[in-house]
């Protein structure tokens, strides 16, 4: 609870919000071999995205809905990808072919062959300077 509400303060976010999310964010990474500090750091990255981005609340919720359901299935599908998260964090697509390390067309064709690994691409995506 401590690090949402740090979150929350820094970034302004509404605390219930961020707090709700998180709780099903962690509930999905279970299943997912992702860290404990690789989850912290890609729902930090997140957070301090829709601050940058200055999302919503309702736009944040998309965006992190959107996250939960890759770690969920496990696998990076162009449904979430494109039409959710897409929809959401500006750059979205681009942000995830820079960290898998391919062009565009290639992420496209890893995502249907379902070779896209959510548990290898989020912390990735965390560390990029544009979320």
């Amino acid at each position: 609870m401590e690090f949402v509400r740090e979150l929350s303060n820094k970034y302004g976010q509404d605390l219930i919000a961020l707090t709700d999310s998180y709780a099903k964010f962690t509930a999905a990474a279970k299943g997912s071999s992702i860290s404990l500090e690789d989850q912290e750091k890609i729902y930090h990255a997140l957070t301090r995205a829709a601050a940058t981005y200055h999302l919503s609340a309702d736009t944040t919720r998309e965006m992190m809905n959107a996250v939960i359901q890759m770690m969920s299935k496990g696998k990076i599908t162009a449904e979430e990808l494109r039409r959710q998260l897409g929809n959401t964090l500006p750059g979205a697509f681009n942000i995830f072919a820079e960290a898998a390390g391919v062009s565009t067309a290639e992420l496209e064709k890893l995502m249907r062959n379902g070779e896209l690994l959510a548990s290898d691409i989020l912390p990735k995506v965390a560390v990029n300077p544009a979320i």
